[in-house]
């Protein structure tokens, strides 16, 4: 859970809509959902103490469960992405084609069978 979502639990928990939040510390709704939809973790300084500021709440609170729910998550999936592109990444040429290929098959496959269902 990145600061997007912790946002929103901090705002359900004080009974405060986007629209209002966003008036408040000056930033455009849009942003403001944008944060929250795509559980944003960079988030300008001001912003986020603006933020902290109006909820009433200490930045620290929003850094303490990030880190509780960064522990819960295990390790593998937090970097699965990073983990893929650094293998990807020392495949020679043919290798990626190859794999291009399989994933071409795992694709009709997939397909193939939600035909058939």
């Amino acid at each position: 859970m990145g600061f997007g979502k912790l946002l929103e639990k901090k705002m359900k928990e004080k009974n405060i809509k986007q629209s209002e939040l966003a008036k408040a510390v000056g930033i455009p709704k849009t942003t403001l959902s944008s944060i929250i939809s795509r559980d944003n973790n960079k988030v300008e300084i001001e912003k986020f103490l603006s933020i902290c500021k109006y909820l009433n709440c200490d930045p620290e609170e929003f850094y303490s469960e990030y880190i509780q729910e960064k522990e819960k998550t295990p390790h593998f999936i937090d970097n699965k992405w990073e983990a893929l592109r650094i293998q990807l990444s020392s495949l020679s040429d043919n290798e990626l084609i190859e794999l291009h290929n399989y994933v071409k098959y795992l694709y009709w496959k997939r397909n193939s069978n939600e035909e058939q269902d």
